[in-house]
C-alpha cells in the first residue's frame, strides 16, 4: 500500500530519470494516466513495482522503503534475513494473484502479455497439471521434484529461451545438471529445500532477488547474474511431480 512518503519518493525517482513520464509509463506497460493514480492508499501491484524498479535501475526494496526508514545493513546475515522475508512477501503476493484468478477468471491478465502473468494464468487454468504448455515451454525449465534423501536438484528439461539456456549457450538438461554440481553443498541444500517446499505445499513461490557468480562447466567462463526465480508445482499425466522454474533478470 502506498503512503504519502512512498508516493513522493516514486515521483522523485521518476523525475530524476532522463526519460519523460510518458516514456517510463510505456516501459512498464502503463498509460500516461497511470502516473496520476500514484496516491496514498493505492496498491500498485507486484508486477508494476518490479517493472518500475527495473526501469529506474533501483532495488525493489528502495521502492518499498520510505526515506528515513532503517536501510539494509551491509551485514550479510542481516541481508539474508531481509531477503528471506522479501521472498515470503512476494510468495504471498503470488498466492493472492492465484486467488484473484480463481475469482475473476481470464480478465485478471487479459491486459498483459508478459510471461509472468501468462504462466500464472496457464498454471491456474490447468490446476497444476503439466499439459497444454507448448507455447510457453521454451521460457522455463522443468525440474524433478526432490525426494527425501536427494542430494542435488535434477533438471528434466531446459527451455530453449530460458535464462539457464541463455547463460549456458545450450538447452541441454545435462549441461544445467553439471552447472548445479559446481555449487557448494550449502547452496545445493538450499536449492533442494526450496523445490521440495514448493512441490510439497502445492503453492507457487517467487524468490527474493538472487545474486550469483556462476562458472559455466563447458568453457569455465565466469558470469555474474542477478535474477528472480518463479517456481510452479506441477504434476505430469503420468503422476510424476515436477516444479517449473522460470528465472528472469532483476
Amino acid at each position: 500500500m502506498l503512503t504519502e512518503g512512498l508516493v513522493a519518493k516514486w515521483r522523485q525517482l521518476i523525475a530524476e530519470d532522463p526519460r519523460s513520464i510518458a516514456e517510463i509509463c510505456r516501459a512498464i506497460n502503463k498509460d500516461r494516466s497511470w502516473y496520476n493514480t500514484l496516491k496514498p492508499g493505492r496498491d500498485p501491484g507486484a508486477f508494476t513495482v518490479m517493472a518500475l524498479a527495473r526501469e529506474l535501475r533501483v532495488p525493489i526494496h528502495e521502492l518499498l522503503e520510505e526515506e528515513g526508514a532503517i536501510s539494509l545493513s551491509s551485514d550479510s546475515c542481516y541481508s539474508e534475513q531481509v531477503n528471506q522475508q522479501a521472498s515470503k512477501v512476494l510468495s504471498d503476493v503470488f498466492r493472492v494473484a492465484h486467488n484473484r484468478l480463481q475469482k475473476y477468471g481470464h480478465e485478471a491478465t487479459a491486459a498483459s502479455n508478459s510471461t509472468l502473468p501468462l504462466l500464472l494464468q496457464w498454471w491456474h487454468d490447468q490446476r497444476g497439471c503439466l499439459i497444454g504448455h507448448d507455447m510457453l515451454a521454451d521460457r522455463f525449465d522443468i525440474i524433478k521434484a526432490p525426494e527425501t534423501g536427494d542430494k542435488i536438484v535434477t533438471p528434466a528439461k531446459v527451455g530453449a529461451r530460458s535464462l539457464a539456456a541463455q547463460m549456458l549457450g545450450t538447452d541441454s538438461a545435462d549441461a544445467l545438471l553439471q552447472l548445479v554440481r559446481t555449487f557448494d553443498r550449502e547452496s545445493q541444500e538450499r536449492l533442494i529445500s526450496s523445490y521440495r517446499e514448493v512441490s510439497d505445499s502445492g503453492r507457487p513461490a517467487l524468490s527474493a532477488p538472487i545474486s550469483a557468480r556462476i562458472t559455466t562447466p563447458h568453457d569455465a567462463k565466469s558470469i555474474h547474474v542477478e535474477y528472480f526465480r518463479l517456481q510452479l508445482p506441477v504434476v505430469a499425466p503420468s503422476g510424476d511431480k515436477f516444479v517449473l522454474s522460470y528465472c528472469f533478470p532483476v
